[in-house]
């Protein structure tokens, strides 16, 4: 994935419109909070726990979606579903491709910064 593409431009040129001075204050608790998400989906992910895959990756999808990070809201769908089904297939390649876009999403948000 190009980090060009890594976020959905018009839906952030929208938000950094309609937030003005508080847009830098979503960015940063995105960042923050999807961070610390990230970390738990890895811990839940190792420890085979079903139900910590489908919490955690719920409210990255969620965030993630409504920053305009379209690619990480996908991937996160594909996990929850897994989870939600016990049938997590590949996690840990899942997750890798999951952090590699987080990266990408957060070197494009500091661009807006």
């Amino acid at each position: 994935m190009s980090k060009l593409h890594a976020i959905d431009s018009e839906t952030l040129d929208s938000l950094k419109d309609l937030l003005g001075e508080n847009f830098n204050l979503l960015i940063e608790t995105y960042i923050g909070d999807s961070s610390e998400r990230m970390g738990r989906l890895k811990e839940a992910i190792k420890a085979d726990d079903d139900d910590g895959v489908c919490a955690e990756a719920h409210g990255i999808k969620g965030s993630s979606r409504n920053i305009g990070a379209v690619v990480i809201g996908d991937l996160c769908e594909v996990l929850e579903t897994q989870a939600r089904q016990q049938a997590l297939v590949d996690k840990e390649e899942q997750f890798a491709a999951l952090e590699q876009a987080f990266a990408d999403v957060c070197e494009a948000l500091s661009a807006y910064l």
